[in-house]
């Protein structure tokens, strides 16, 4: 309980970064950065599979590096991480710039989406 609130006020503020390529140790799968952050914030596992399928994310794309997957892959792996901690405020920085037009457009709306969603509860 004491450790969560240590957390809690960087919670409410994320930052997404258009580089994700230099937010991730390249050492790490992106299962092993994810578990890092479930363990850290005491969140469920259950939480990622629905922001997975919404972000387009291959559940096995996790077993890769970042240095193994492609850089719109990765743009979406980092938005992935920032929706799991449900910013009360995301300051994202060209979110969509390593992804092609579609994903680009599917992207902004699932985040137009869960902005709204946020705000109705």
């Amino acid at each position: 309980m004491v450790r969560r609130r240590l957390f809690q006020p960087r919670l409410g503020r994320q930052t997404l970064y258009q580089d994700p390529p230099a937010a991730f140790s390249p050492h790490y799968t992106l299962n092993q950065l994810l578990e890092d952050l479930l363990r850290r914030h005491q969140f469920e596992r259950s939480e990622v599979a629905p922001h997975l399928e919404r972000l387009g994310l291959n559940k096995h794309l996790l077993d890769r590096r970042p240095g193994e997957i492609s850089g719109g892959e990765l743009q979406r792996f980092a938005i992935l991480r920032v929706l799991l901690l449900k910013p009360s405020f995301l300051f994202a920085d060209e979110p969509t710039s390593r992804l092609d037009p579609v994903t680009q457009q599917q992207t902004l709306r699932q985040l137009i989406e869960l902005a709204r969603e946020k705000r109705a509860r």
